[in-house]
């Protein structure tokens, strides 16, 4: 509940389009038929702070720029990062639909989030669905930053909605993770057909999962990825029981 995690603060949370208000009440409504009370609790307090808060959102950092002119350096920012030193973290979002009634969800206002790390990169999708994605694909420097990723995060969850196969063909993943809680709507089958795959090691088990293209929580549990560098980079499952008994141990538990 955003009450009870205390997100009282509209600095917080409401970096959103005006549109959004719309979406939310027309949401509410069909929740309180359905009675979805959950929702309900939740899209109300939304909307009565958005009585005492309302402004466009701050949509920084915008796209970065990218080293174009050297051979082998798109893989490398230049706005200030040290991908051999460290971490760059970026987004891009769909700024055509900031603003706009040119959406159909409030999912397609996800950012495409990309981390490298000594020159591994991760590319994280959000909820975008198919026509946040479509608009991705018209951005020429966040299809630069996405290109020949080592790790997907997939767009909403893993879910049919979500799939774009010349969107995950561009990232051309080594391994695409899920996250989700129910995988009665994911298409791992699609994903992992454009995959290229990697050892997984199972601690549960104490032995590799070997070629492993698609990830899932639910599934595999608390997923880990530890990265050297591009070429040095590892991927780590714990199954949904075996980080169930570890989180019940005095290692997991949080100090007081």
């Amino acid at each position: 509940m955003l009450k009870d995690l205390g997100l009282n603060n509209s600095n917080l949370i409401f970096q959103r389009p005006k549109q959004a208000t719309s979406l939310v009440e027309e949401n509410l409504k069909k929740a309180k038929r359905e009675g979805n009370d959950d929702f309900v609790e939740d899209a109300e307090y939304y909307l009565n702070v958005l009585d005492e808060f309302d402004q466009t959102p701050d949509v920084l950092p915008r796209d970065p720029n990218w080293a174009m002119d050297v051979s082998g350096s798109s893989r490398y920012r230049t706005d200030g990062g040290i991908p051999y030193r460290g971490v760059t973290i970026h987004n891009f979002g769909t700024h055509k639909l900031l603003g706009s009634d040119n959406y159909e969800k409030l999912n397609n206002l996800s950012r495409i989030t990309v981390v490298d790390a000594f020159g591994f990169r991760l590319v994280s999708a959000g909820d975008l669905l198919k026509l946040g994605i479509n608009e991705i694909k018209e951005n020429d420097d966040a299809m630069e930053a996405i290109r020949d990723a080592d790790v997907l995060i997939a767009p909403h969850h893993g879910r049919d909605s979500g799939f774009d196969p010349e969107f995950v063909s561009h990232i051309n993943p080594d391994l695409t993770v899920f996250s989700d809680k129910d995988a009665k709507h994911t298409v791992s089958n699609k994903y992992g057909r454009l995959t290229d795959g990697k050892d997984v090691y199972d601690e549960s088990k104490d032995t590799y999962d070997y070629s492993r293209k698609v990830l899932s929580t639910n599934n595999d549990g608390r997923i880990r990825i530890q990265v050297n560098n591009e070429s040095d980079w590892s991927a780590s499952i714990y199954r949904r029981d075996y980080a169930t008994a570890k989180a019940s141990t005095k290692r997991y538990q949080k100090s007081d």
